[in-house]
């Protein structure tokens, strides 16, 4: 991933031209992504869309975490090395 991470928080909405999906939008109502258009709509693509919806928070969350100094010696070798994974495979990068 080339893009710096949103700093805005993004939406979730029913899709309106799609009665089987939910969006996903930036702050600025830019598309982000379209999920369960070609399923049945249920409980499921909903939390799907919620938790990409959430990714941009999340990074920066974990992002924070891990550059505090407390956290880091506290957090048990494992966790470490999964948050920084998930980074990795978030940006786009080799853990």
């Amino acid at each position: 991933m080339s893009a710096a991470p949103a700093t805005t928080p993004w939406s979730v909405e029913r899709a309106v031209n799609l009665p089987r999906g939910w969006v996903v939008r930036r702050a600025d109502d830019s598309l982000v992504a379209t999920v369960g258009v070609f399923g049945m709509l249920d409980a499921a693509t909903e939390e799907e869309a919620q938790l990409i919806a959430a990714a941009p928070e999340l990074l920066a969350a974990l992002e924070r975490l891990l550059n505090s100094g407390d956290v880091r010696d506290a957090a048990d070798a494992g966790a470490l090395k999964q948050a920084r994974a998930a980074i990795a495979k978030a940006v786009g990068s080799a853990a």
